[in-house]
């Protein structure tokens, strides 16, 4: 243990002795990775919400969230997508490589990133409030320009993030059509 930045030390974790040990490290130091992005994202938000489907908590983090300024939105939003970005460097797994560290590893992701695409689905439903007017051509403002870069980067990972729509799929869905309307809602002057 040491009071830097790599508390775990999981980063340097590599064990030879078998494929199987090989492809385990690979996890474990991405793991170690995820951990870091996560610890981060408590920093940004000022705590990790757990969101589950209650429509109450919902309206009470969009309340919150509402009440924050454009520009810190759009930085908590950039966290989050820097979240999923990370997500989607986990290692490919052979098809035929099982093991149970790697899969609880899997499933903590899995629970993680669905908490996070109600984060940012907040996020993004009171920036598109903000920034993009309905019934109106889209906004040309650099908000909304950075809105339509945050959607860039995230339409990036939809597919590698893909293979865990079946566990949320109408939320997935959800969000993702959320993605794609604001994305052809808003103006990408660069």
């Amino acid at each position: 243990f040491d009071r830097g930045r790599h508390n775990l030390k999981l980063n340097d974790f590599l064990d030879k002795s078998s494929n199987l040990t090989v492809e385990l490290s690979r996890w474990v130091n991405w793991y170690a990775l995820y951990l870091e992005s996560l610890s981060w994202i408590s920093k940004v938000l000022g705590s990790f919400p757990n969101l589950i489907e209650s429509s109450k908590e919902k309206a009470k983090e969009k309340d919150s969230v509402s009440s924050y300024q454009t520009g810190y939105i759009m930085r908590q939003t950039e966290s989050l997508v820097s979240f999923f970005e990370h997500i989607c460097t986990r290692p490919e797994t052979p098809p035929l490589f099982q093991n149970k560290i790697v899969d609880e590893i899997r499933e903590l992701v899995i629970q993680d990133y669905f908490t996070v695409i109600r984060l940012v689905m907040i996020r993004l439903q009171v920036l598109s409030e903000r920034l993009i007017k309905p019934g109106m051509e889209p906004v040309g403002d650099p908000g909304s320009n950075d809105l339509s870069l945050i959607l860039v980067r995230l339409e990036e990972c939809k597919e590698s993030l893909s293979g865990f729509f079946w566990r949320c799929r109408r939320l997935a869905e959800d969000f993702w059509s959320l993605v794609g309307i604001l994305k052809a809602n808003t103006v990408n002057d660069g």
